[in-house]
């Protein structure tokens, strides 16, 4: 991905790769083709997470966390990534079939439990403040992995920011007033 770009600029399907050597070549081409810097990171199969952080005045709150699904995309030859056509193009199938859900069964406990943790490790690791958001991957054996720490995630009220300040019943105007009581207290 992009080293210095967000929302899922220049991700595509074709950035997935199956070899080093090939993950070296696709780099080199969306440099040359974008004239900035990308890197390089391992595809981790399985399910994708988003957990959301909020300032408050006793330090970060965890708001709830996102499943990112990828409905009907077995058999579809696609790989289960956001990339841009899953943020941005509407008409897409990536679009359609990509849906952020809070609805877990009893067994996933302990799973959010530690990406809780880890965000809120992130949070302090970082010295982040206001608001953030961090993205995971977790592998078949229930392993998750930071793939993105976003320091300035989307307030748009249909993002994912905003869909989980919503989940915890936080008014978009009360999460914006967190995220500038934070830039006060810290000024």
């Amino acid at each position: 991905k992009a080293q210095h770009e967000h929302a899922s600029f220049g991700i595509t399907q074709k950035n997935v790769v199956k070899s080093v050597a090939d993950a070296q070549a696709k780099a080199r081409e969306l440099t040359a083709e974008h004239k900035i810097p990308w890197m390089i990171e391992e595809f981790v199969p399985g399910r994708e997470f988003n957990v959301s952080l909020v300032d408050t005045p006793r330090g970060p709150r965890t708001l709830p966390v996102a499943e990112i699904v990828f409905e009907n995309y077995a058999g579809s030859g696609l790989y289960n990534i956001v990339d841009y056509n899953a943020k941005w193009s509407e008409q897409s199938f990536e679009y359609k079939n990509t849906v952020r859900s809070y609805d877990f069964p009893a067994s996933d406990s302990r799973l959010l439990k530690a990406l809780e943790e880890i965000s809120l490790k992130v949070w302090k690791g970082f010295d982040l403040r206001g608001w953030a958001r961090v993205d995971f991957r977790v592998d078949p054996q229930n392993n998750p992995y930071v793939v993105d720490v976003n320091a300035n995630p989307d307030l748009s009220l249909d993002a994912g920011f905003m869909a989980a300040a919503r989940r915890a019943e936080i008014a978009p105007e009360e999460a914006v007033r967190m995220i500038t009581d934070a830039a006060f207290a810290a000024a």
